[in-house]
């Protein structure tokens, strides 16, 4: 199958990623900040509070270090952690 190549599979993927992330964007400024991102996870995981890991793992995804997961950062990391394979325009972050 070609790289480039928008599968099912990602046309569901950004369907999913689309309404987690309206979920975890609170404010509906359509940016993640680190406070609604450790919100959504501790709601998800209510027993953890390592604060330090969340931190980690948002600047993780946070590819242009602006502090704030755009969609497109967003459905990056989604991909990933599900084998997606993501276009490769989508796929690239301009850093300005």
């Amino acid at each position: 199958m070609e790289k480039n190549f928008i599968t099912s599979d990602f046309v569901k993927q950004v369907h999913q990623c689309d309404t987690l992330f309206t979920d975890i964007d609170t404010v509906g400024d359509c940016q993640i900040s680190l406070l609604e991102f450790e919100a959504y996870v501790q709601k998800r995981n209510p027993d953890k509070e390592d604060h330090d890991e969340v931190m980690k793992e948002f600047r993780k995804i946070d590819i242009n270090q602006d502090g704030y997961l755009d969609f497109l950062e967003f459905l990056r990391a989604c991909c990933l952690k599900n084998g997606v394979p993501m276009p490769y325009e989508l796929n690239v972050h301009d850093k300005v």
